[in-house]
């Protein structure tokens, strides 16, 4: 199947049909997903497929494969690999992988010193590749403007969320909000901190079942799960 057409495909139907035969080889499958994973989250993408990738031989004629949309498990993406067979599911597979993009990032034009307020003279951006959980440590420029170092940062440094002194801060009992993603879709449910956290930094929640969570403190105050 050409690149065009593949993309056609991808724009017209939410589950991507790849291809029909009875063998499908690793290779293959790898650069149907590459193609799609770029697709549909963007160019300069680096990408590690955690599962291992395998040839697949079915008995049956006209076997389709088919990619479910991806969504987030922890800190990382997933998404299905579908067999069909006259429209009937014959086999499923999780396929996880990790993202790496490449973004602009702010880094420290120069010697920042704890307490000094940010101003636009204090960054220049540059190219990084970062992984899914590393973004939401990164702020963007227009974050930073009139916030306060919290730390002495060096020339060069990449400036994260938890080097600002930011007087929002969840202290430990309070009640927070907080956001999953399950099988693309979006969780929302309120939890206990167990810890005080800034914006950038993990915290441990609790949920009213007991279950102790890992997440992270976003830019609005809400929590997103990591673990």
């Amino acid at each position: 199947m050409n690149s065009l057409k593949k993309i056609l495909i991808l724009m017209l139907i939410p589950q991507v049909f790849l291809f029909a035969g009875s063998s499908f080889s690793a290779s293959r499958l790898k650069e149907s997903l590459e193609d799609y994973i770029n697709f549909s989250l963007g160019d300069n993408i680096g990408i590690q497929f955690i599962t291992q990738l395998k040839d697949y031989n079915f008995t049956l004629e006209e076997v389709e494969a088919e990619f479910s949309e991806i969504s987030r498990s922890n800190t990382l993406q997933k998404l299905e690999l579908i067999f069909k067979s006259d429209n009937n599911i014959i086999k499923k597979e999780e396929i996880y992988f990790s993202i790496k993009k490449e973004i602009l990032v702010p880094h420290a034009k120069k010697l920042i010193r704890k307490g000094d307020t940010f101003t636009k003279d204090d960054f220049e951006l540059r190219m990084l590749k970062v992984n899914a959980e590393q973004v939401l440590d990164i702020p963007k420029i227009e974050d930073l403007i009139g916030k306060k170092a919290s730390q002495n940062i060096g020339r060069g440094v990449l400036v994260s969320n938890v080097m600002l002194e930011d007087s929002f801060k969840i202290g430990k009992g309070e009640k927070v909000l907080v956001y999953a993603n399950s099988q693309g879709l979006s969780i929302k449910l309120e939890a206990t901190a167990l810890q005080d956290a800034r914006i950038g930094e993990p915290i441990r929640i609790q949920k009213e079942d007991k279950q102790i969570l890992q997440g992270r403190v976003r830019q609005d105050g809400t929590i997103e799960i990591t673990h």
